[in-house]
Protein backbone atom coordinates (compact mmCIF):
# COMPACT_ATOMS: atom_id res chain seq x y z
CA UNK A 1 0.00 0.00 0.00
CA UNK A 2 2.96 2.42 0.99
CA UNK A 3 4.45 1.56 -2.24
CA UNK A 4 1.47 1.95 -4.01
CA UNK A 5 1.16 5.53 -2.30
CA UNK A 6 4.76 6.79 -3.52
CA UNK A 7 3.79 5.65 -6.93
CA UNK A 8 0.95 7.42 -6.64
CA UNK A 9 2.78 10.74 -5.19
CA UNK A 10 5.97 10.54 -8.11
CA UNK A 11 3.36 10.32 -10.77
CA UNK A 12 1.22 13.56 -9.80
CA UNK A 13 5.03 15.68 -8.86
CA UNK A 14 6.31 14.66 -12.46
CA UNK A 15 2.92 15.44 -13.98
CA UNK A 16 2.95 18.76 -12.23
CA UNK A 17 5.93 19.66 -14.44
CA UNK A 18 5.12 17.88 -17.75
CA UNK A 19 3.99 21.13 -19.10
CA UNK A 20 5.83 24.03 -21.79
CA UNK A 21 8.54 25.63 -19.94
CA UNK A 22 9.57 29.05 -21.48
CA UNK A 23 12.58 29.89 -19.99
CA UNK A 24 14.75 33.63 -20.78
CA UNK A 25 17.62 35.28 -20.10
CA UNK A 26 16.81 38.51 -18.16
CA UNK A 27 15.02 41.33 -20.23
CA UNK A 28 14.98 39.14 -22.85
CA UNK A 29 11.04 40.42 -24.22
CA UNK A 30 9.93 37.12 -22.27
CA UNK A 31 6.81 38.67 -21.16
CA UNK A 32 5.98 39.69 -24.43
CA UNK A 33 6.28 36.65 -25.77
CA UNK A 34 4.53 35.13 -23.14
CA UNK A 35 1.22 37.78 -23.49
CA UNK A 36 1.26 36.98 -27.13
CA UNK A 37 1.02 33.26 -27.06
CA UNK A 38 -1.41 33.72 -24.16
CA UNK A 39 -3.66 35.98 -26.68
CA UNK A 40 -3.17 33.24 -29.60
CA UNK A 41 -4.00 30.18 -27.80
CA UNK A 42 -6.55 31.50 -25.21
CA UNK A 43 -4.80 29.16 -22.45
CA UNK A 44 -4.32 29.78 -18.87
CA UNK A 45 -0.41 30.10 -18.44
CA UNK A 46 1.90 30.00 -15.25
CA UNK A 47 4.58 33.25 -14.02
CA UNK A 48 7.82 33.15 -13.20
CA UNK A 49 6.69 33.58 -9.24
CA UNK A 50 4.06 30.16 -9.33
CA UNK A 51 6.49 28.06 -11.15
CA UNK A 52 7.73 25.93 -8.12
CA UNK A 53 4.24 25.34 -7.31
CA UNK A 54 2.66 24.97 -11.25
CA UNK A 55 -0.25 27.27 -10.46
CA UNK A 56 -1.44 29.56 -13.10
CA UNK A 57 -1.25 33.69 -12.89
CA UNK A 58 -4.41 35.70 -11.53
CA UNK A 59 -5.44 36.34 -15.16
CA UNK A 60 -7.71 39.13 -14.07
CA UNK A 61 -4.74 41.61 -12.83
CA UNK A 62 -3.77 44.07 -15.86
CA UNK A 63 0.33 42.76 -15.60
CA UNK A 64 -0.91 39.45 -15.89
CA UNK A 65 -3.80 39.61 -18.20
CA UNK A 66 -3.37 43.02 -19.99
CA UNK A 67 -5.70 42.19 -23.47
CA UNK A 68 -8.55 41.17 -20.73
CA UNK A 69 -9.05 37.65 -22.08
CA UNK A 70 -11.25 35.22 -20.90
CA UNK A 71 -9.24 32.20 -19.72
CA UNK A 72 -10.39 29.51 -18.30
CA UNK A 73 -8.02 29.36 -14.84
CA UNK A 74 -9.40 25.58 -14.17
CA UNK A 75 -7.22 23.80 -16.51
CA UNK A 76 -3.49 23.55 -15.83
CA UNK A 77 -0.85 26.05 -17.18
CA UNK A 78 -0.01 25.01 -20.68
CA UNK A 79 2.61 27.48 -20.52
CA UNK A 80 5.06 28.06 -17.65
CA UNK A 81 7.55 31.12 -17.79
CA UNK A 82 10.85 31.13 -15.40
CA UNK A 83 14.34 32.81 -15.68
CA UNK A 84 15.59 29.82 -13.27
CA UNK A 85 18.01 28.06 -15.73
CA UNK A 86 18.60 25.14 -12.88
CA UNK A 87 15.11 24.63 -11.67
CA UNK A 88 14.65 23.90 -15.71
CA UNK A 89 17.52 22.16 -15.87
CA UNK A 90 16.12 19.48 -13.58
CA UNK A 91 12.96 18.89 -15.87
CA UNK A 92 12.12 15.96 -18.22
CA UNK A 93 14.24 16.42 -21.16
CA UNK A 94 12.37 14.15 -23.25
CA UNK A 95 9.01 15.06 -21.79
CA UNK A 96 8.90 19.06 -21.38
CA UNK A 97 8.76 21.36 -24.56
CA UNK A 98 11.46 23.98 -23.84
CA UNK A 99 11.44 27.68 -25.51
CA UNK A 100 14.26 29.64 -24.87
CA UNK A 101 14.79 33.37 -25.67
CA UNK A 102 17.26 34.77 -25.70
CA UNK A 103 19.22 38.52 -26.74
CA UNK A 104 22.66 40.07 -27.74
CA UNK A 105 24.00 39.69 -24.72
CA UNK A 106 25.59 43.04 -24.05
CA UNK A 107 21.90 44.36 -24.62
CA UNK A 108 20.95 41.78 -21.58
CA UNK A 109 24.10 42.50 -19.65
CA UNK A 110 23.45 46.52 -19.47
CA UNK A 111 19.46 46.44 -19.58
CA UNK A 112 19.34 44.04 -16.57
CA UNK A 113 21.92 47.20 -14.63
CA UNK A 114 18.95 49.62 -15.78
CA UNK A 115 16.00 47.80 -14.87
CA UNK A 116 17.37 46.61 -11.39
CA UNK A 117 19.17 50.31 -10.95
CA UNK A 118 22.15 47.88 -10.10
CA UNK A 119 25.53 49.91 -8.30
CA UNK A 120 27.47 47.69 -10.15
CA UNK A 121 30.33 49.45 -11.79
CA UNK A 122 31.04 46.81 -14.36
CA UNK A 123 28.06 43.96 -15.31
CA UNK A 124 30.10 42.77 -18.32
CA UNK A 125 32.41 40.51 -16.01
CA UNK A 126 33.16 37.03 -16.33
CA UNK A 127 30.45 35.99 -13.72
CA UNK A 128 27.71 37.44 -15.51
CA UNK A 129 28.50 36.13 -18.75
CA UNK A 130 28.87 32.67 -17.18
CA UNK A 131 25.41 33.10 -15.65
CA UNK A 132 24.02 34.13 -19.38
CA UNK A 133 25.80 30.88 -20.82
CA UNK A 134 24.45 28.76 -18.57
CA UNK A 135 20.65 29.30 -20.37
CA UNK A 136 22.12 28.20 -23.70
CA UNK A 137 24.12 25.20 -21.65
CA UNK A 138 19.96 24.31 -20.28
CA UNK A 139 19.22 24.33 -24.01
CA UNK A 140 21.95 22.43 -25.57
CA UNK A 141 21.78 19.61 -23.20
CA UNK A 142 17.69 19.40 -24.22
CA UNK A 143 16.04 16.76 -26.33
CA UNK A 144 16.34 18.29 -29.77
CA UNK A 145 12.68 17.25 -30.71
CA UNK A 146 11.51 19.14 -27.62
CA UNK A 147 13.47 22.49 -27.84
CA UNK A 148 13.02 25.79 -30.01
CA UNK A 149 15.84 28.67 -29.74
CA UNK A 150 14.00 32.14 -30.18
CA UNK A 151 15.70 35.08 -30.75
CA UNK A 152 14.73 38.48 -29.24
CA UNK A 153 15.54 40.28 -32.30
CA UNK A 154 13.62 38.05 -34.30
CA UNK A 155 10.34 38.74 -32.19
CA UNK A 156 11.04 42.00 -32.81
CA UNK A 157 11.80 42.24 -36.50
CA UNK A 158 9.80 39.23 -37.72
CA UNK A 159 7.55 38.54 -34.61
CA UNK A 160 4.81 36.72 -37.58
CA UNK A 161 7.22 34.41 -38.37
CA UNK A 162 8.23 33.60 -34.82
CA UNK A 163 4.71 33.41 -33.65
CA UNK A 164 3.88 30.73 -36.12
CA UNK A 165 6.70 28.76 -35.18
CA UNK A 166 6.02 28.99 -31.75
CA UNK A 167 2.01 27.75 -32.19
CA UNK A 168 3.84 25.00 -34.72
CA UNK A 169 6.13 24.36 -32.10
CA UNK A 170 3.20 24.03 -29.48
CA UNK A 171 0.93 21.85 -31.38
CA UNK A 172 -1.60 25.11 -31.57
CA UNK A 173 -3.60 25.88 -33.78
CA UNK A 174 -2.68 28.99 -35.99
CA UNK A 175 -6.40 30.40 -36.25
CA UNK A 176 -6.16 33.82 -34.17
CA UNK A 177 -2.73 34.61 -36.30
CA UNK A 178 -4.62 37.24 -38.50
CA UNK A 179 -6.43 38.70 -35.77
CA UNK A 180 -3.59 38.98 -33.49
CA UNK A 181 -1.91 40.91 -36.02
CA UNK A 182 -4.72 42.97 -37.63
CA UNK A 183 -3.95 45.67 -34.09
CA UNK A 184 -0.09 43.75 -33.67
CA UNK A 185 1.28 47.29 -32.67
CA UNK A 186 -2.21 47.98 -30.50
CA UNK A 187 -1.44 44.72 -28.29
CA UNK A 188 2.59 45.47 -28.08
CA UNK A 189 1.85 49.00 -26.82
CA UNK A 190 -0.99 47.68 -24.71
CA UNK A 191 1.54 45.08 -23.03
CA UNK A 192 4.58 47.25 -22.55
CA UNK A 193 2.74 49.93 -20.92
CA UNK A 194 1.05 47.26 -18.41
CA UNK A 195 4.86 45.73 -17.79
CA UNK A 196 6.65 49.21 -17.74
CA UNK A 197 3.44 50.21 -15.28
CA UNK A 198 3.80 46.62 -12.67
CA UNK A 199 7.49 47.38 -12.34
CA UNK A 200 7.82 51.05 -12.79
CA UNK A 201 10.60 50.95 -15.24
CA UNK A 202 10.46 53.15 -18.50
CA UNK A 203 13.57 52.45 -20.03
CA UNK A 204 12.12 49.69 -22.49
CA UNK A 205 13.81 49.73 -25.68
CA UNK A 206 11.11 50.74 -27.27
CA UNK A 207 11.23 47.64 -30.26
CA UNK A 208 14.89 49.00 -31.15
CA UNK A 209 17.09 45.54 -31.03
CA UNK A 210 20.32 47.54 -30.13
CA UNK A 211 19.03 50.15 -27.49
CA UNK A 212 21.02 49.78 -24.43
CA UNK A 213 24.53 49.48 -25.39
CA UNK A 214 24.88 52.27 -27.86
CA UNK A 215 27.09 53.27 -25.41
CA UNK A 216 29.23 50.20 -24.60
CA UNK A 217 32.81 50.84 -25.27
CA UNK A 218 34.83 48.33 -28.12
CA UNK A 219 37.28 46.69 -25.52
CA UNK A 220 34.07 45.71 -23.52
CA UNK A 221 32.48 44.33 -26.85
CA UNK A 222 36.04 42.26 -27.83
CA UNK A 223 35.94 41.12 -24.19
CA UNK A 224 32.16 39.71 -24.27
CA UNK A 225 33.18 37.93 -27.99
CA UNK A 226 36.10 36.45 -26.38
CA UNK A 227 35.17 35.05 -22.95
CA UNK A 228 31.45 33.68 -24.45
CA UNK A 229 34.25 31.49 -27.73
CA UNK A 230 36.79 30.87 -25.29
CA UNK A 231 34.22 29.61 -22.49
CA UNK A 232 31.91 27.42 -24.85
CA UNK A 233 32.98 26.96 -28.12
CA UNK A 234 30.57 25.11 -29.74
CA UNK A 235 27.48 26.91 -27.73
CA UNK A 236 29.55 30.18 -29.15
CA UNK A 237 29.22 29.09 -32.42
CA UNK A 238 25.93 27.45 -32.95
CA UNK A 239 23.89 30.20 -31.05
CA UNK A 240 25.76 33.30 -30.42
CA UNK A 241 27.95 33.65 -33.46
CA UNK A 242 25.75 36.59 -35.25
CA UNK A 243 25.97 38.50 -32.51
CA UNK A 244 29.41 39.39 -33.70
CA UNK A 245 29.55 39.03 -37.32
Amino acid sequence: MKKLLLCCVLFAYAGLFSKNILLSVPRSGSHWLLYGVGFLCLEPFSNDFLYARGKNCNHSSNFANPFGLDIDESKPPFLVRTHRSSHVQKQRKTQNKLILIVRNPLESLVSRKKFHKSAQPNVINRENLDYYLNYLRVFDSWNKKNRLLVYYEDLIEEPQRVFEEILVFLGKPLDRMELFFQDYDYYRETAMNAYSNHFNYGAVSNGEVLYHSKKVKKKNASFVKEFLQDSEPEIYFDYLSRYFN
